[in-house]
């Protein structure tokens, strides 16, 4: 959950169940694109350091946070299938 989320019933005002369905569509949203599938945000999990975006790599490029995936995959595995990283 991110503060823009938190924030939005006191920049436009809403009933509480539209602002309750909007929390829980974004949880589920997040919950269903969590990234599991061997690209940027699944580094994060492997190195808690870096790839901090979901969506997005613009900050972490831009905050030098930002580690290429097929390097550190290609690096790290050692051979061993990029689709079997356990997290």
């Amino acid at each position: 959950m991110s503060l823009p989320n938190l924030l939005a019933p006191f920049a436009v005002p809403m009933r509480s169940s539209t602002y309750l369905l909007l929390l829980l569509y974004g949880n589920i949203e997040t919950i269903m694109s969590h990234d599991s599938t061997g690209s940027f945000h699944t580094v994060h999990h492997l190195n808690a350091k870096s790839n901090f975006g979901q969506l997005t790599t613009f900050w972490d490029q831009l905050m030098g946070t930002y580690l290429d995936p097929f390097f550190y995959f290609q690096k790290h595995n050692k051979g061993r299938d990029r689709s079997r990283v356990s997290i």
